[in-house]
């Protein structure tokens, strides 16, 4: 992520402010692959700075591989791109499982099944597992799944979402 922002900053220094060709096609690519494994991340590649990136990474660079001494905002950010990653994954199953023509106990055994595939429901805080989480990710608050996972981090961190916003984008607004 922090190559692609230098690479940015370089190119609009330089009043380049869009890429084209096989450049364009290789940048696409590689953002896609970054948004699969990390959604959200496109936004802080456009809303963080490389200077702020570099001293994250520099942050995490210089941890041991214990867990426990991970900074509070690489634990936010972390469970923000995998919470989000997950419940997008699980409305796609969703779709793909026809869900609307399924009786709920099906529903639910189809779900419970589906655990450590493409979500694991100990990522999740025990009031959202189950029947609960499938029913969040059909409907999710405001209609939006960012939304969802923006309540179980407030929940998890016990920070309100603006905070979160800033930890995980440098802006509190979508």
């Amino acid at each position: 992520m922090l190559v692609m922002r230098l690479e940015r900053e370089a190119l609009e220094s330089r009043g380049v402010l869009k890429f084209s060709g096989d450049a364009a096609v290789q940048r696409r690519e590689s953002s896609k692959a970054l948004a699969s494994r990390f959604p959200g991340a496109l936004k802080e590649l456009d809303q963080l700075s490389s200077t702020k990136l570099e001293q994250r990474l520099q942050e995490l660079e210089q941890l041991t591989s214990n867990d426990a001494d991970l900074p509070q905002w690489a634990s936010v950010c972390w469970d923000y791109h995998t919470l989000l990653r997950q419940a997008l994954a699980a409305k796609l199953w969703l779709h793909d499982q026809q869900a609307a023509a399924m009786d709920d106990l099906a529903l639910q055994n189809a779900w419970q099944v589906a655990d450590r595939t493409f979500y694991c429901a100990q990522d999740w805080p025990d009031a959202y597992r189950g029947a609960r989480l499938l029913e969040l990710i059909s409907h999710p608050p405001g209609g939006r799944l960012s939304q969802l996972v923006w309540e179980v981090l407030r929940e998890r961190f016990g920070m309100p979402e603006h905070e979160l916003r800033m930890i995980v984008f440098g802006t509190d607004h979508d």
